[in-house]
Formats: C-alpha cells, structure tokens, sequence
C-alpha cells in the first residue's frame, strides 16, 4: 500500500532508504485471504495530512509490484478513518 500526497504524489511506505514520511498515521493493517485468488485489506487512520489516495499493489515475487486498486484519502483529517479493500 502507499498513501500518495496531493501535489507531488511522491511518499511511498515501501521505498528503501527514503526519508520520507507518509503524510498519514497508520493505526492498524490487517490482511485476510479470501480463498486462494483474493485478499481483504483493512486500514484505519487517526490522521491524514494532504493525502490523494491509497494505491494497492500486488507481487507474486516480492521483488517486482503491479497496482491493483486505488481508494480514496480523506485529505487532511485529524479524526479517524477506517478502509476496506478487496483483492
């Protein structure tokens, strides 16, 4: 998953060696199989600062990912938020 930013689109949560914050505080991330060709994602937020999106991606490897889905940020909210995604 990365939470992307409104201007630069540019903070990933799965870039080695960048210091870049997410512009979001993740309080929880669970992931559940849904048989053996689907994932349920679940995320919940206590703030977001400047968020576009949530891109959800997929690897068979580990190494290389392919985007799946998107899911719509809250912007700039200090109050708690809860997704779902299915995969």
């Amino acid at each position: 998953m990365r939470a992307l930013t409104v201007p630069d689109q540019g903070a990933y949560s799965n870039v080695v060696g960048q210091a870049t914050p997410l512009p979001v505080t993740l309080t929880t991330f669970t992931a559940t199989a849904e048989g053996t060709q689907a994932v349920r994602l679940a995320w919940a937020t206590a703030s977001e600062t400047n968020s576009a999106r949530f891109e959800v991606e997929r690897s068979l490897d580990g190494a290389r990912f392919d985007r799946s889905g998107a899911v719509a940020a809250a912007g700039n909210s200090s109050s708690a938020h809860l997704r779902m995604a299915r995969h």
